[in-house]
């Protein structure tokens, strides 16, 4: 993963996003004019626009409104909260990572739906977006083209 990483947003690499921080700022600069009340909703446009498009290659998020950039906030508070301290068992009772899970499957489980394998694994947002974008992967291998990831 860190190698992955690294390939596609070493130093030289960055270069390669300036037409998008560009696109990206002149919108958020644009909406941040037009509604400076909503600046928060504009940085949450700015933030996952920028993402999807840099990472997944999908066009700018212009509206605030967008179904996308609350999915992709929700996701991002789930996987935020699991990460809280506290939120599993184990944190709470240092000595229960001693005791063999087969003894206590119960404890295996987080303290609520908080996880950050639960705020994974049953996100719908994520399974559609790991989908999309594989599927988009097999089209270009299928015509030989190149996937900017």
């Amino acid at each position: 993963m860190r190698r992955a990483a690294h390939e596609g947003l070493h130093k030289s690499a960055a270069k390669a996003f300036n037409t998008i921080q560009t696109t990206e700022a002149v919108l958020l600069a644009n909406g941040t004019l037009a509604s400076p009340e909503q600046w928060k909703k504009h940085m949450r446009r700015f933030t996952a626009s920028m993402i999807m498009t840099a990472v997944y290659d999908t066009p700018a998020i212009h509206s605030l409104e967008d179904e996308g950039v609350r999915r992709i906030n929700d996701h991002v508070m789930r996987v935020a909260v699991s990460c809280l301290p506290g939120s599993h068992w184990v944190e709470l009772l240092p000595w229960m990572k001693h005791i063999p899970s087969r003894y206590v499957p119960v404890l295996q489980k987080p303290l609520g739906p908080t996880s950050f394998a639960a705020a994974l694994s049953n996100d719908p947002f994520v399974d559609e977006l790991l989908g999309h974008t594989f599927q988009i992967c097999e089209m270009e291998e299928v015509r030989g083209g190149v996937v900017p990831t």
